[in-house]
């Protein structure tokens, strides 16, 4: 057994024991010339087991290149083990997410599932031989910190044989293991769509295969809000005869992608029902018993609908159809007022539109007014409520107020690496660097990768003013890490170091800042983030006040570029458009400028700043021209336009030193003789 600070092979640092079982432990390891972090899979010899072959797994795995499988770099062979060093998957095993949480959303489910199937359909299409998994189950698949599944332990995998009409060995584990692992036929392809479809189960029922009643249920008959459909593809993954199971992995997927055609079908058929019970209702006067069913299944209906509709919300938002998103969500808080998962899909909406004020006012309203305490069986969507408030709060750089968020969400749920993590940040933001370091240590204990400490580290430098080092650690994090979140969280925080405190010493001209973002803007992972756009579009605008001539033509027109792709992508919010508005003005492409103004004006008719932006535009316009042809007209109707507006929102908000500006702009007009 290898032991913690002990130097294997003259190469590897034993850091700890990751896990053990059956006749393998698996270590973590350091590689001392690179500092690099890798897995040792030591598999004991056991004589008991002569027939099994102990270099299948890497012979096995060095065939295969799949971004959801672990690479082995190297193997060693003693008389007692042998030891295979691959890929050190970061993140938390299924099983150890079951144990955290009980059970895990469908919407997440459906996703790893057709990840899986992707996996699957490329190993059992190997050449020159497919190759069966055989060990599908919880603690052998990890979620990474950027959310994609990852396989490991490959012990029991085997390469099909069309001439052998039984496994050699029978192994597997018991309650996930097919029928066929027993001995009683060859396990294929289908062997695999089993193991999954008992893993799903799990995975959304809470209930382990190895516990009683030791049989597969159909899960609606444990938890009433899954889907028709996950219950149809469960029980077919599930059969005891192979034949009677999906054939391949392919066409599993193709069921998991047109799911919602079988809760169609489940509504269309209990609407049947119900047709049918009224009709017996009126022939035989409705015995109590019937109306109790009839009300158990309107129930059902219900359920089915609201979830369909959380569901849909989710999906869309991801897809960034916002407009879809939000009517989904829109009908699930219709039917279901009480529940939490409409609000925070709402709000969840809003924060993908970059409205981030909007998401933590509408955020903190419920909170206060509606949800004062988690709902019961909703204690995990209530702890992430309030992380989202803390987002919303971190993007407006409050990070005081988001620390109070965090803090909340760590509360509720005190596991949370991610939460932790975050945490962490916004301690170093605002100087309380000891509390930073403790909610470090504790998320790097909870799992959180190398990344997020070097991310965390950079921001306790930037605290104390060690530009280039925080530089560099932040640049080291964005190079390791694969987390979108954890990505675009380290973009924004380099742009932040390159316009504020590091501009002078680390980027004089604004060349890197533009070249960071737009880099980030290219990366497929961070889905042409509004929020990556704005950042770009600000660096191209803050470049172009360092340029004259066709050179800062050039990077006024890159800024309006990106605004307009925002705007294209549905995140019109007042605050876009006016960047907008002010750049195409200063490229003195006025009719665009007014252009976006009307739109900014037809979604914000009682914003005074709409009209104050259009006083500045057309002023700026008429200067422009010469003398003789000058008509300050739409200027003078703009400026008492706002001028009424604001005295209203004077009283709330207080004084505009923008508006200020407008009024000494308008006294000079008045007294040149422009405005009379």
């Amino acid at each position: 057994m290898l032991q913690p600070e002990q130097l294997f092979l003259g190469r590897y640092k034993i850091v700890r024991q990751l896990g053990a079982g059956g006749m393998s432990t698996v270590y973590l390891a350091e590689s001392v010339s690179l500092g690099t972090l890798w897995a040792i899979k030591e598999v004991h010899k056991d004589i008991s087991h002569g027939d099994l072959d102990y270099l299948a797994e890497p012979n096995i795995l060095k065939t295969l290149a799949h971004p959801m499988l672990p690479r082995i770099v190297d193997i060693e062979e003693t008389a007692e083990a042998i030891y295979i060093i691959e890929d050190f998957i970061e993140g938390e095993s299924l099983d150890k997410q079951l144990d955290r949480l009980g059970k895990i959303p469908e919407a997440l489910v459906r996703r790893w599932t057709l990840e899986l199937c992707d996996v699957l359909s490329y190993l059992h299409g190997h050449k020159p031989h497919p190759i069966i998994y055989r060990d599908m189950k919880p603690a052998n698949l990890i979620a990474g910190p950027d959310g994609q599944l990852r396989i490991i332990d490959f012990g029991i995998a085997r390469i099909y044989k069309k001439e052998s009409s039984t496994d050699t060995t029978v192994i597997g584990t018991r309650g996930y293991a097919a029928p066929e692992q027993y001995g009683r036929a060859q396990s294929d392809a289908r062997t695999d769509i089993y193991s999954l479809g008992v893993t799903l189960y799990h995975l959304l029922t809470g209930k382990s295969p190895q516990d009683p009643p030791y049989e597969i249920l159909p899960i609606r008959t444990l938890d009433s809000s899954l889907s028709a459909g996950m219950e149809h593809i469960i029980l077919k993954c599930t059969q005891q005869d192979p034949d009677k199971r999906y054939q391949n992995a392919q066409q599993l997927k193709e069921d998991m992608q047109q799911i919602d055609r079988f809760d169609e079908a489940y509504r269309a058929g209990l609407r049947r029902r119900r047709g049918l019970w009224a009709l017996a209702a009126a022939s035989w006067a409705a015995s109590a018993s019937l109306i109790i069913g009839g009300f158990l299944l309107l129930r059902a209906d219900w359920e089915a609908d609201y979830r369909s509709a959380i569901e849909t919300g989710l999906m869309l938002t991801q897809q960034m159809d916002l407009e879809g998103a939000q009517q989904s969500f829109a009908a699930a808080l219709k039917q279901a007022p009480g529940r939490l998962e409409g609000y925070s899909g709402h709000a969840g909406v809003l924060y993908a539109a970059g409205k981030y004020q909007e998401a933590a006012d509408y955020i903190f309203e419920q909170l206060q007014q509606r949800f004062t305490k988690a709902p019961e069986g909703e204690e995990s969507s209530y702890a992430a409520l309030w992380y989202l408030l803390a987002n919303c709060r971190y993007e407006l750089q409050d990070y005081a107020g988001a620390a109070e968020a965090y803090g909340e969400a760590i509360r509720l749920q005190p596991q949370n690496a991610q939460y932790l993590r975050d945490m962490a940040v916004c301690a170093a933001k605002v100087g309380q660097l000891e509390e930073a370091g403790r909610y470090l240590e504790e998320a790097i204990r909870l799992g959180a990768d190398v990344s997020s400490a070097a991310y965390v580290g950079a921001e306790i430098l930037l605290y104390q003013g060690e530009l280039w080092q925080a530089q560099e650690e932040l640049l080291a994090a964005l190079q390791a890490t694969a987390d979108s979140s954890l990505k675009q969280r380290i973009y924004l925080s380099l742009s932040q170091l390159y316009s504020g405190a590091g501009q002078a010493a680390l980027d004089p001209d604004g060349t890197r800042r533009v070249q960071l973002l737009q880099q980030a803007a290219a990366d497929e992972t961070l889905g042409d983030s509004q929020a990556v756009l704005s950042l770009l579009a600000r660096a191209y605008y803050d470049r172009a006040q360092k340029l004259e001539g066709e050179a800062r033509q050039k990077q006024l027109q890159n800024a309006a570029e990106c605004y307009e792709r925002i705007v294209q992508k549905g995140y019109a919010s007042y605050q876009v458009l006016q960047n907008l508005a002010i750049v195409y003005q200063e490229s003195e492409e006025f009719g665009q400028a007014e252009r976006i103004l009307e739109l900014a004006e037809e979604q914000n008719p009682n914003n005074y700043r709409v009209f104050l932006r259009k006083f500045f535009l057309y002023a700026d316009e008429q200067q422009s021209l010469p003398l003789e042809q000058r008509d300050y007209l739409k200027a003078q109707e703009s400026y008492q336009q706002a001028q009424q507006l604001y005295e209203r929102a004077r009283r709330i908000s207080g004084e505009d030193a923008e508006m200020q500006v407008a009024e000494s702009l308008m006294g000079e007009l008045q007294e040149n003789g422009w405005i009379k």
